[in-house]
């Protein structure tokens, strides 16, 4: 109880890998299918209910997500690089340094951690990188925003469209801007998890445990911050703090 209730920077999340991935891929296929992922290969590392105060291993037994007979969403696009995008919150914290920032570093940042997934992409026989997608909270709907947001709506939809400019500038596939009022959290989560070739997750305990579950073949995420428990390996880049620029 005690390590339970530490707060974010001292739990040992990464015990509850297994365990998030299973039910947040769970909860995406239900939402938006299986789209072109073979799940005849996905099988995922599982704990033994009757096992008490043992080290959850990775690979002890196996679980398989049922298909849904009738995703939610079915034909709603999706991107194959998905970009969470924080903003509001962090312009409010900032505070004239950057240990308030969890969520915006400089274009160029964006950029060079694109081109690690772009580069080895276009090293495989077909480039699968279909387009962009910068998953941020809406610009309206103020109702809908907490105050910390509302009151950076305006100044966050222009930094949004000049980064989705930079990068349409950047890169030869198509960006999105991904923010609809509609979209439930989540649908917003499954957004990041079915991303098929990459996901950016910035220092945000909200985009943490969905790039984790990302079936992206590459999740990077800025190290330091609540990223604290993110290692590299598997998948998971962690982008060195000292290589990127805010």
């Amino acid at each position: 109880t005690s390590m339970a209730c530490a707060g974010m920077g001292k739990i040992p999340l990464e015990y509850a890998f297994s365990l998030a991935t299973h039910h947040l891929r769970q909860m995406a296929v239900s939402i938006f299918g299986w789209r072109g992922i073979d799940e005849r290969n996905v099988d995922f590392s599982w704990y033994d209910d009757d096992q008490e105060d043992v080290e959850i291993p990775l690979s002890t037994k196996t679980d398989r997500i049922p298909s849904p007979s009738k995703p939610l969403y079915p034909e709603v696009e999706l991107d194959s690089i998905a970009i969470h995008f924080r903003c509001g919150d962090v312009l409010s914290n900032l505070n004239g340094d950057q240990k308030g920032n969890y969520g915006l570093l400089s274009f160029p940042t964006y950029r060079q951690m694109l081109e690690t997934i772009l580069d080895n992409d276009s090293a495989r026989t077909s480039n699968t990188t279909t387009s962009i997608g910068i998953v941020t909270a809406p610009f309206q709907q103020a109702h809908q925003l907490r105050s910390e947001d509302a009151q950076h709506a305006a100044r966050c939809q222009e930094l949004t469209e000049m980064l989705q400019d930079y990068l349409k500038d950047s890169f030869a596939v198509p960006v999105h801007i991904r923010n609809s009022p509609k979209d439930t959290i989540p649908v917003v989560y499954s957004r990041l998890i079915m991303a098929s070739e990459g996901v950016l997750c910035i220092r945000s305990t909200f985009c943490t445990f969905p790039a984790v579950a990302s079936w992206a073949r590459h999740r990077i995420f800025l190290e330091g911050g609540v990223n604290y428990f993110v290692h590299s390996g598997d998948g998971l880049k962690v982008w060195p703090a000292d290589q990127a620029s805010y």
